[in-house]
């Protein structure tokens, strides 16, 4: 979802800037990101017959943003131009294994928009951006209280929000909760009252929808922290396997005054342990998000919304 996400400013620099037909191939799951960006002008779904149809279209130029193995392979068999970007894995290895650190805060929309100069292309300054017309009624909050979202997901679990760390803010709030997550989060029975939990009973546009309506994002290294920054929310991003270091910290670009808060554990050794994010701890503890402390997050939220 974040990778989708992160590739908005090359889309919109490249159709401003340049006026080329746009088209956008994916995974099907990904299309609600995808289908109201007025920048593109087709999309095409990665599925088992798509090299025949992508042949027809005949590209100038192909933009490779992930750059694997996949995508190697249909460059190949389109023989159109490729522009890339520099992945920096070797870099990326060396930091875990070794702590030396040669990303020196690179960001990776940076260098997918430096992959891309040679079309005499130039950073907008725009940042990410994300389109729906999707719209979800709230309750409405009698109280009007400033509201706080904290998307509890992600696809591994060394990157998900510790529960434990937001219990507290959920038991003695003044401003109005949401929690968002997908149906494979844990079940929390006896919420506060107050607690608006839906865990599981979104769609993808629907919770971007939430997002916009919110004055707060907590998230972790995820999707939604990316889709956060599209909409220029402030943030509360919760580190645990993964770290900001390699470039895929919340992007809200040079035009906008917005900033992200990090909450993380700066003292473990084995922190981080992943590019990526794990399904359990290689050491067994899982420190980096379980020694969080709630009053950190709390005084993080004072700051924004109280300040």
């Amino acid at each position: 979802m974040g990778d989708i996400v992160m590739t908005s400013p090359v889309i919109r620099m490249l159709k401003q800037q340049t006026h080329a037909t746009i088209h956008f191939l994916t995974k099907r799951r990904w299309l609600p990101l995808l289908q109201d960006n007025p920048h593109i002008d087709q999309l095409h779904i990665l599925e088992s017959s798509i090299v025949d149809e992508l042949k027809k279209e005949q590209f100038d130029h192909i933009v490779d943003l992930h750059k694997n193995l996949r995508t190697f392979i249909l460059r190949f068999q389109l023989k159109s131009e490729y522009l890339s970007f520099r992945k920096l894995t070797l870099q990326k290895w060396l930091y875990l294994f070794t702590g030396i650190d040669f990303l020196k805060g690179s960001h990776v929309v940076d260098r997918y928009i430096e992959g891309i100069s040679s079309l005499n292309i130039q950073n907008d300054g725009k940042g990410l951006e994300i389109y729906t017309d999707t719209y979800y009624k709230l309750p409405i909050d009698a109280k009007h209280r400033k509201t706080i979202t904290i998307c509890m997901g992600g696809t591994y679990i060394s990157k998900r929000v510790p529960f434990p760390l937001i219990l507290p803010i959920l038991a003695d709030s003044v401003f109005r909760i949401i929690l968002l997550g997908g149906n494979d989060l844990p079940h929390h029975p006896n919420l506060p009252h107050d607690v608006l939990n839906l865990i599981g009973k979104t769609s993808l546009r629907e919770s971007i929808s939430i997002i916009r309506q919110s004055d707060l994002i907590i998230s972790g290294d995820t999707g939604m922290m990316h889709i956060a920054a599209a909409l220029k929310k402030p943030l509360i991003v919760v580190w645990g396997s993964t770290s900001p270091i390699f470039g895929m910290y919340p992007y809200f670009g040079a035009l906008s005054n917005m900033s992200y808060v990090s909450i993380e554990n700066n003292e473990l050794e084995c922190r981080p342990c992943s590019k990526y994010g794990r399904k359990s701890c290689p050491k067994g503890h899982m420190n980096c998000l379980k020694a969080l402390h709630s009053s950190q997050l709390i005084k993080e939220i004072d700051n924004i919304l109280l300040s």
